[in-house]
Order: structure tokens, then sequence, then C-alpha cells
């Protein structure tokens, strides 16, 4: 079907008790979300996300490479996390300015996007994208995104789906884990096997003095880097962080909640300055401010009987 990229209009209200168990908050799902694999890939802090190493098949199996127009490397768009059998998470920014006439088609369950590639995957049309109505693309702030699928992803491969993190909650860890096919160094190639990086979380005070740098500071973040925003990078030595292509991936943490590790999804690739830079961390969503919106489209946009799918 022919996606149209419609900005939402949801009114703000309490997220429906079917919607918050879906996310993970009561935990009705809490067995299933965001499950550790049992042979989790080795993450170690060396240099191609920039500064990553290639993940193990079945290492994130809720990651998603998102096409434009039909499976092919070439048309390689953006990255994303499943949320939700038929909802998967992005970044505002890789949709907001595209064509109402753009077909996107993603691919879950693999870590290679090479033509040709034989590894069991779930491939899905994008039925409709749900930018944050707050989104400006002068700006930064409010780059959220949802994809609905046409069909779940969770019907042909019983692999679990990201877990998200409490409404407004801090993260309870001092590093995460970018994942993405982007390109291995500003200007460089594009990943064919799906990175992963281990990164220092930056508070946002530190974050912002960096970006205070930038001649353009006060015209794209009149409001600072504010709790829209969670940063990350290496502001030591640099080396490790998300680069061109890896938009609207996941920065995850491997969490604990009830005796039961799990990935927690606390971050969506948004912005930075180069790649790997000391000077200036990684910028993501912080999506713990928009669980209450995400959990709120995906209760208009699913219907009952599809909502635990």
């Amino acid at each position: 079907a022919v996606v149209s990229t419609q900005v939402s209009t949801t009114t703000a209200r309490p997220p429906l008790e079917r919607a918050v168990k879906i996310a993970g908050l009561e935990y009705e799902n809490g067995k299933y979300c965001g499950k550790t694999p049992s042979k989790p890939g080795h993450i170690h802090f060396r240099p191609v996300v920039k500064g990553g190493k290639d993940t193990e098949l079945g290492s994130y199996p809720f990651m998603v490479a998102i096409f434009r127009d039909n499976v092919r490397v070439l048309n390689f768009w953006c990255g994303g996390t499943l949320i939700l059998g038929r909802v998967v998470l992005s970044a505002a920014h890789c949709y907001y300015d595209t064509l109402r006439d753009t077909r996107y088609v993603v691919r879950i369950g693999g870590v290679s996007i090479s033509d040709g590639s034989t590894e069991p995957v779930v491939e899905r049309h994008v039925e409709s994208v749900h930018v944050h109505p707050d989104y400006d693309d002068r700006f930064h702030y409010n780059d959220v995104a949802l994809l609905f699928l046409n069909h779940s992803a969770l019907q042909y491969i019983k692999k679990p789906v990201a877990c998200l993190p409490e409404p407004n909650a801090a993260p309870d860890a001092e590093h995460g884990t970018v994942l993405g096919w982007g390109h291995d160094d500003f200007g460089g190639r594009l990943q064919t096997v799906l990175q992963e990086a281990m990164i220092p979380l930056v508070d946002n005070p530190t974050c912002e003095r960096a970006y205070t740098k930038l001649n353009s500071f006060e015209t794209k973040f009149p409001r600072g880097i504010n709790g829209d925003f969670l940063c990350a990078g290496n502001i030591t030595d640099g080396g490790v962080d998300a680069c061109q292509q890896d938009s609207g991936g996941p920065l995850v943490t491997n969490s604990t909640r009830d005796g039961r590790n799990f990935f927690e999804t606390i971050g969506i690739v948004s912005f930075g300055v180069g790649c790997g830079s000391a000077a200036y961390p990684g910028v993501y969503t912080r999506v713990s401010k928009y669980v209450d919106w995400i959990l709120n489209v995906m209760a208009d946009v699913i219907p009952d009987k599809q909502i635990y799918v």
C-alpha cells in the first residue's frame, strides 16, 4: 500500500490500561519484551555505528532495517526498534519531509542488509507513519515517530520486542549500546552487517556545554539540550558514536527489573556533529519522555483484538 506520512494529532490523555500493559509498564508482557538473548554479542570499545563491531544473528531481534520502495542495500533508509508486533519506533526526521507517496518496507530478525542475504527474516510493509505532532524540522526537539506495519512480525518469528522505559525515568546505567547499519565514519561507507558499540552516557549539562560552541546553537536549540534529549559519547577519547544513516535506531541498556534482565530502549539516534568526536557527544531522543505519546498513538491505531499480537 502507498504510505501517507501523517503528522499525528492525537490529543494528550492518560494512556489506556491495555496500552500500559503493552509497553510493559505493568508488565503483562514483561516476560517477553526485551529479553536478553541466551548468547549475547560481546561488546568492546574499539574502532567500525562508528567504533562498533559486527553483531551475531539473534543478539538484537528487535532491531529493524527500514528501506524506501523495496529491500535492497541502496534503498536502506533508517533504523528502528520493534516495540510491538506491528509497531516500530524510529526518528521523526527520517520521514517528516519525504514525499507522501513514499513506500517503506522493513526487515526484522536479521543482521545483514546485503542484497541476496539468506538470513531468516520477516519483511513487512509500512501502512502508516505517525510523526510527533510537535516535531519541527528547523529544530531537533520531539524527534520521534511510530511506523505501523501491515501485519505483525511476531506471527512468524517468535522473537521478543524491545521494552520501553517507565515514563520520564532516568536511565539506570552508565553506558548504553547503540545499534545501526550506518557509516563507519563521517562520509564513510554504509555497513551491511549490523554494528554494535557500547558508549558512555553523558549528562545533559555537560552535553549542552559542548554544543554551545556551535555558532548555530541558539538558533537550532532555542530551549537548549533539555529533557527531550539524552546524550552519549566518549568525551575523553572519542571514536565511538552513531553515524550517518544510523538515524532512528536504538540506544539500549541491559536493565534489571523484578529479577529479570532485559533490553530497554532509552534513546533514538537523532543527531550529532561529525561521528565519534570527543568534543560533541551524540544526541538521542529520550524515549522515557515520550512513553505516554507512544502508548496513546498505539492505542488509537491498533484494534483491541490485535493489541497483544
